[in-house]
């Protein structure tokens, strides 16, 4: 049987259906550790109980809500969706448009399973040459911080600046690092424990 192009493929073919979920009642404590569990950066949030999709949870919203505890104060309440009927360019152009990594996929209201930026991706580099350069592809827009930047003002940069990641800069102006919200993240796993 030949390979289906990615302009064929419908949402359920590339979608998973194995759908890690926080649920509501719930608390930061159970999504952080959802999230180093399971390996993932964001999740649907369900009713508990249910399929019921009622929001989404990511790491950007733990990081610029770091006060808040419960998940339904944290998450994007009435996310958006796809269909599993839906085709695959759609919600490639719903990711990009939107600037998001993932979208679930609902079906009567319950939530089915969820399409990603890596998804599709993968797909998408399957059918490629591979031949572009990454400078094609770069985001040429960075922010950059210096390395004595306190914490707390590196993330809300970030959060005004709507990134997830920040060039850092020593004093000399040379490149040090990068910090990212995974390491926010991080941190906030330690100040949990």
């Amino acid at each position: 049987m030949p390979r289906a192009k990615l302009s064929e493929l419908k949402v359920k073919d590339l979608m998973t259906t194995d759908v890690v979920c926080a649920t509501v009642p719930g608390s930061r404590r159970d999504v952080l550790r959802l999230m180093r569990e399971k390996e993932v950066t964001g999740m649907p949030v369900v009713k508990r109980d249910t399929r019921k999709l009622i929001g989404i949870v990511t790491r950007t919203d733990l990081v610029s809500k770091p006060a808040e505890e419960q998940v339904a104060l944290i998450m994007t309440r009435d996310p958006l969706t796809v269909a599993p009927e839906d085709s695959i360019i759609d919600a490639a152009r719903l990711l990009v448009e939107r600037s998001i990594r993932r979208l679930p996929v609902v079906e009567g209201g319950n939530l089915v399973g969820i399409i990603t930026v890596a998804d599709i991706v993968y797909k998408a580099l399957a059918e490629s040459s591979l031949e572009d350069p990454v400078s094609e592809y770069m985001e040429r827009r960075v922010l950059a911080v210096w390395e004595g930047t306190p914490l707390p003002v590196a993330l809300n940069i970030m959060r005004l600046a709507g990134v997830q990641a920040l060039v850092v800069l020593d004093s000399s102006s040379n490149l040090s690092g990068i910090i990212t919200d995974a390491d926010l993240m991080k941190l906030s796993e330690v100040v949990f424990k």
